[in-house]
C-alpha cells in the first residue's frame, strides 16, 4: 500500500503545525516543503525540510546572515518543537525545482482545516477579464510524487497578471502547472491565495486534459 511518507500520524501533525509557523514567519512568501528520504523509505535518518523562496528574498536574507546559520536556527527550532531529526534549509525556487524529481515534495505551510459549505466554495483565477465568471480547465492526475492523487480530477489555475507575481505562481518550474484538485485527500479544501484556492504544483507530464475552459462558480 502506498503512503505519503513514513512518519506516524502524530509526527505528521507536529510537523504540519510547525510548518505553518515557519510559513507565517516568512510572511507567507516562503513555503516549507517536506522532501528527502522519509517520503520514500522507513529507515530515513533525517526529516528534510526545504524552505523555498525567490532569489531576491534569498539574497536579502543571506546579506545579513549566513545561510548556514539560518538553516541551523530553523533546524534546531523544528527539532525542539517536533522531536524529529529536522534538517531544514532555505533555498531558491530554482534550486528546489531542479531537485523535485528525486523524491517529490509535500507542502507543510498549508492549513487543512475543513470549512462549512458556505466558505468552501472554491474559485479559480480569471483567465479572461471579459468572461462571465472565473475560468478553469479540467484535468486528471496521471502521475507525480503523490500516489493518493493519481486518478483524481481538478482544474489548472491560470493567474491574472497581478497574481502571477506572487506565490504559488511565482517561482514554479516552467514544466509545472498549479492545480486545484477536487476532494484532495492530502490538503483537504486546498490552500488560499489572493483570488482563490490551490492544491499543488505538478508536472505538466503528470496531468491530462479532460475538458474545455469553463466558468466555475
Amino acid at each position: 500500500m502506498s503512503r505519503a511518507n513514513y512518519l506516524t500520524v502524530t509526527q505528521n501533525m507536529l510537523l504540519a503545525d510547525w510548518g505553518r509557523k515557519v510559513y507565517q514567519s516568512f510572511y507567507y512568501e516562503a513555503m516549507p516543503y517536506l522532501v528527502g528520504s522519509c517520503l520514500a523509505r522507513a529507515d530515513f535518518r533525517d526529516v528534510d525540510v526545504r524552505v523555498m523562496m525567490t532569489s531576491d528574498e534569498y539574497a536579502a536574507i543571506t546579506s545579513v546572515m549566513r545561510a548556514s546559520r539560518v538553516n541551523l536556527g530553523l533546524s534546531l527550532w523544528g527539532q525542539q518543537v517536533t522531536g524529529l531529526p529536522i534538517d531544514c534549509q532555505i533555498q531558491t525556487f530554482e534550486e528546489g525545482n531542479s531537485m523535485v524529481g528525486r523524491t517529490g515534495r509535500h507542502a507543510l505551510g498549508i492549513d487543512v482545516e475543513r470549512y462549512d459549505d458556505d466558505r468552501n466554495r472554491m474559485t479559480v483565477c480569471v483567465v479572461d477579464e471579459e468572461a462571465d465568471g472565473p475560468m478553469s480547465r479540467r484535468i486528471r492526475v496521471t502521475g507525480g510524487p503523490w500516489p493518493e492523487r493519481v486518478g483524481l480530477e481538478g482544474c489548472i489555475l491560470i493567474p491574472t497578471p497581478e497574481q502571477a507575481k506572487h506565490y504559488p505562481f511565482l517561482g514554479r518550474s516552467k514544466d509545472e502547472v498549479i492545480v486545484l484538485i477536487d476532494d484532495d485527500p492530502l490538503n483537504g479544501p486546498g490552500t488560499k491565495f489572493a483570488g482563490g484556492w490551490w492544491t499543488c504544483a505538478i508536472s505538466k507530464a503528470c496531468v491530462i486534459d479532460i475538458g474545455d475552459w469553463h466558468a466555475r462558480q
